[in-house]
């Protein structure tokens, strides 16, 4: 039996592929990415360099950051092969790959200018694991930007 807390990567690489198979998957809406968007051009965030979408699923986000800022490239990392294969779909400047975001040597330190988590962190269950991984991968004076679904979200209400 499976400890209560622990993660069963292969029961969601199985669910997210599945949901990958079936085309289009994004739970956030256009609304969130301008919020999104507007709070860095507010906050006067350079928006250049390498970034890493963390739990890129399908590159959505990391696709709209390349929209509003053409200034960066992006690397995708998703622990789901189907959804890697639809991410990667010519999009300039945009790469994905399968990996595991727990892997501390995924990425060398000091990688990346810029870092989207985009509502994954509910899907381990110790999130500091994977914080304490990008952290170690994020330049010094880089930005980490997290998005996580609140309690009035579908996800957080279940």
């Amino acid at each position: 039996m499976k400890a209560k807390g622990v993660q069963n990567k292969n029961a969601e690489k199985v669910f997210f592929d599945k949901l990958a198979r079936l085309g289009h998957y994004e739970l956030s809406t256009p609304s969130a990415y301008e919020s999104v968007t507007r709070m860095i051009k507010k906050g006067r965030i350079h928006m250049r360099g390498l970034m890493l979408e963390a739990g890129c699923g399908m590159g959505v986000w990391g696709k709209e950051m390349i929209a509003h800022f053409p200034k960066i490239s992006v690397i995708g990392v998703d622990i789901s092969k189907e959804m890697v294969k639809n991410a990667n779909d010519g999009t300039r400047n945009y790469k994905a790959i399968c990996a595991d975001l727990e892997d501390r040597k995924l990425f060398k330190n000091n990688s990346f200018d810029l870092i989207l988590c985009p509502a994954i962190l509910h899907h381990f269950p110790d999130p500091q694991r994977a914080i304490a991984n990008l952290s170690h991968w994020l330049k010094a004076g880089g930005c980490f930007i997290l998005a996580e679904p609140s309690e009035s979200h579908l996800v957080g209400r279940m």
